[in-house]
């Protein structure tokens, strides 16, 4: 009787063993699904992470940037200067807005402020003299193409190289050269040459649409 007591002993304990064991591990299963379950511990992962992206949506878009302000990287990314570039074919046509660009330049002359600016780089196909044409419905835009030499009949035209560093805003001394065939640009074959349009600072609108049109006289 004794030794058959001991057997049943025996195995009941295993058993009783095996239960518990099973019980803690279904409890640690539902524990980690819990721990898989709040999105708020993949957010911020990504958002610790500098330039990470949203696997989840195959974004390359980087965590915390607005998706409505990032700039594509084209030939008409709004963060370069020139902005756009025209020529050597003729007329020259441009349809843009000064609308959401960078404020480039400032110009006391011009009584340019904070207001964005454009930026187009036009080079000529041959030696002529060039005409700007500007049509807008903002009447304060203008185009300037040059700096102010004074008296002197000489020509001081801006050049790329004038461009500010991204994220710097230059000066120009500039004057309008817009819309007067009386006072056209006088280029060389192959010269580039940067046209500025932007609005003063007292203007009723600071920035809108126009379009720029280059023929040779």
């Amino acid at each position: 009787m004794r030794t058959l007591l001991s057997l049943m002993l025996s195995f009941a304990v295993p058993m009783a063993l095996t239960g518990c064991s099973t019980a803690g591990g279904s409890g640690s299963a539902d524990a980690g699904a819990g721990k898989d379950t709040p999105s708020a511990i993949g957010d911020v992962a990504l958002t610790d992470v500098p330039g990470g992206s949203d696997a989840a949506t195959g974004s390359d878009i980087p965590v915390g940037v607005d998706p409505g302000k990032v700039v594509p990287d084209t030939a008409a990314n709004t963060s370069t200067c020139p902005h756009v570039t025209l020529g050597p074919s003729l007329p020259a046509v441009y349809e843009g807005t000064t609308v959401g660009l960078p404020n480039w330049v400032t110009s006391p002359r011009l009584e340019w402020k904070e207001t964005p600016d454009d930026s187009i780089a036009f080079t000529a196909p041959a030696d002529g003299q060039y005409v700007l044409t500007l049509e807008t419905d903002v009447e304060s835009l203008g185009a300037s193409a040059e700096a102010y030499t004074g008296t002197s009949k000489k020509h001081l035209y801006n050049t790329v190289d004038q461009c500010p560093k991204a994220g710097t805003i230059g000066e120009i001394d500039g004057v309008y050269n817009h819309n007067d065939a009386d006072y056209p640009l006088e280029l060389k074959a192959n010269q580039t040459v940067l046209i500025w349009v932007s609005t003063p600072y007292w203007g009723k609108v600071k920035a809108g649409a126009y379009k720029l049109t280059i023929t040779k006289k």
